[in-house]
């Protein structure tokens, strides 16, 4: 009985082992456009947006970071306070992005054990 036991046991664990979850990246991609509008752009140079969540003494503040929210804050130029997913700041107007080029998209977030942020990036040239 003891033996069955443990076998059932070594497969839930092996089954919460194998539930993580784990993001594909994008390397790279020639063109994300925001709008239909086919003209070129002027270039803004690099750009980087983000969305982020902090964990502060094991209790995370705000949802769990998504890649379609740090596309939005790159599209907006967002500030770092914005993209740490507090809504009340307000974007910056005239400097919105109409379309990124060679769009790369990754994770970024360090772990203090008391303090953690935990981010997903998209950086790339912007175009206005």
């Amino acid at each position: 009985m003891r033996t069955r036991e443990l076998s059932t046991l070594a497969l839930s664990a092996l089954g919460l082992l194998s539930s993580c979850t784990s993001h594909n990246y994008a390397q790279n991609v020639k063109t994300i456009a925001f709008d239909a509008n086919v003209t070129k752009g002027t270039p803004l140079g690099p750009i980087r947006g983000e969305d982020c969540t902090w964990t502060v003494l094991g209790v995370t503040l705000g949802a769990r970071p998504t890649i379609m929210q740090a596309f939005v804050n790159a599209k907006e130029q967002s500030g770092a306070v914005a993209s740490a997913g507090f809504g009340f700041i307000s974007k910056q107007t005239g400097n919105e992005v109409r379309y990124i080029n060679n769009a790369t998209t990754g994770s970024d977030g360090f772990n203090a054990y008391l303090l953690a942020k935990e981010c997903f990036v998209v950086t790339g040239l912007g175009y206005r």
